[in-house]
């Protein structure tokens, strides 16, 4: 679903990504670093289900390396079969705190595992985006030959919003501009992104570029989680509510009714309201109905009130005006319901 709308909405590719699923489960993204699912297998169930034939954009595999038991050629072959048009290093070990990572670095799992994957993706034809996270990794990741590299800071802890909130929009460009720097120093042409962080509007990633420089940003939870949370939200509270609104306006439409409102009968004295109420009962009967008043009085309004009120309200409604009396001034409106 989200790869349907992000192509109607001009992305220019999808990523296939751990994170994401564990996001649309109800987890969170820091699930993606965590041993609960063999990464690689889980992307690719629901890459190919559901994301491959959902959309005619470039998808980029987010291929775990730390996985001591993937071969890396083999998994590119694979990869390219399924018919995905890029690779990215996700889950990165960027994500991983110092002291875990120092043990997948001696273990030949670390950061250099993750460009050999993007480099030799690139050799095989497919698009690479590189995620970093310092300069000294962009660097790495440039010189060896990356297209594109996705700096990525932190990866979002909040359930009920997409916003990281241990970096500050200030921050964020203040090093994110710094990582972009070194990169292009290295190759100008390097394209450089974004990746999630604390922005969750269009008008935040816009004062970010204008400020660093970057060219494109990759939204995570921004765009799979937030509109999906604010969605959910408004539909949910539109429904709850839904029934007291529906209770609130047939209310007002009994009043109304009661009232003679759409006839043209607006009564506020608690005599005419009588009067209105007497007009209802008297409609339910099927005896001609006769309404006395002084010329003037609205009796013509009344007897088309009480036709308007009565089962046979479909039929035409003969009202008969009698000669008044002589000198009371007064009509005789008579309601005479013809056989429908």
């Amino acid at each position: 679903m989200t790869a349907r709308a992000a192509e109607r909405a001009g992305a220019d590719f999808v990523l296939a990504l751990n994170a994401g699923r564990f996001r649309a489960m109800g987890g969170a993204s820091p699930a993606s670093i965590l041993p609960i699912r063999n990464s690689n297998e889980f992307v690719a169930s629901f890459g190919r289900t559901e994301i491959l034939p959902s959309t005619k954009l470039p998808v980029f595999f987010g291929t775990c390396t730390f996985d001591p038991e993937l071969d890396v050629d083999r998994w590119l072959d694979r990869i390219i079969k399924w018919g995905f048009g890029g690779v990215t290093n996700f889950p990165s070990v960027i994500h991983i705190d110092d002291e875990r990572r120092s043990l997948l670095e001696k273990c030949g799992l670390g950061y250099s595992r993750e460009i050999e994957l993007l480099v030799k993706a690139a050799k095989r034809g497919l698009m690479t985006i590189a995620y970093t996270r310092s300069q000294s990794e962009a660097r790495r990741m440039v010189e060896a030959g990356a297209e594109a590299i996705c700096i990525n800071f932190n990866l979002n802890r909040a359930v009920e919003s997409g916003a990281d909130p241990s970096v500050s929009l200030s921050e964020l460009a203040a090093r994110t501009s710094a990582v972009a720097r070194v990169a292009q120093s290295v190759n100008k042409s390097t394209i450089c992104l974004l990746g999630g962080g604390p922005i969750t509007k269009p008008d935040e990633l816009l004062d970010i570029c204008r400020e660093t420089g970057i060219q494109g940003f990759i939204g995570g939870s921004s765009l799979d989680r937030v509109p999906l949370e604010m969605s959910v939200l408004e539909v949910t509270s539109g429904f709850k509510t839904i029934h007291l609104l529906r209770e609130k306006v047939d209310l007002l439409e009994r009043q109304l009714q009661l009232s003679g409102f759409r006839h043209g009968v607006i009564a506020q004295s608690s005599a005419m309201k009588r009067i209105l109420e007497i007009t209802r009962r008297v409609a339910a009967t099927p005896r001609p109905v006769l309404i006395w008043g002084e010329a003037g009085s609205g009796k013509r309004r009344i007897a088309t009130l009480v036709h308007a009120f009565s089962d046979r309200r479909h039929a035409k409604n003969g009202v008969v005006s009698l000669p008044p009396r002589s000198g009371d001034g007064y009509t005789w409106p008579v309601v005479r319901r013809r056989a429908s």
